[in-house]
């Protein structure tokens, strides 16, 4: 299959997603426990990758909906940042994904508006609210009252 007419598809089993203002995305993926902020280049990448958008197609709404100039390897960039952070799904292109890179992208695009708007994914590790818990339980060994949810450490060094 030729490389425009591959149908990205986007995962959405198990994610959490925020639009923001914008054309930004957040995504809290569940399974890996990682939050990913989505510029709005690749946020609107994304949002069509249904498995039967092609990347050419993807290269047309990415311009007319970012309003930049945009052509496949800007598409082709997106991908690769979503494939590395799970999100998406391309069949059969993997080897082309890692070829694609932003020094070619602004190469192929020219500077400016192509270079502000190059896709973008922040991402952190996001535990579960029970292991991000900001101070220790009754029982808990401590060293300073503030380390504790009660406030007050015993003196043998336990939470109360």
């Amino acid at each position: 299959m030729p490389i425009s007419n591959t149908r990205p598809r986007a995962r959405k089993d198990n994610l959490f997603i925020r639009e923001m203002e914008g054309g930004e995305a957040v995504v809290y993926d569940r399974d890996r426990e990682r939050a990913h902020c989505l510029n709005p280049t690749v946020a609107t990448v994304w949002r069509h990758c249904d498995g039967n958008t092609s990347i050419a197609d993807l290269a047309g709404l990415l311009s007319r909906e970012a309003g930049i100039p945009a052509d496949e390897s800007m598409v082709w960039l997106s991908l690769g940042e979503l494939t590395r952070a799970h999100l998406v799904d391309v069949p059969g292109d993997g080897p082309f994904l890692r070829t694609m890179t932003r020094r070619r992208a602004v190469a192929q695009l020219g500077t400016g508006a192509a270079a502000v708007a190059l896709p973008l994914i922040i991402s952190i590790a996001a535990p579960k609210p029970a292991a991000a818990a900001s101070c220790l339980q009754s029982g808990a060994a401590c060293t300073a009252g503030s380390q504790c949810c009660s406030g007050l450490c015993l003196p043998n060094s336990t939470c109360a």
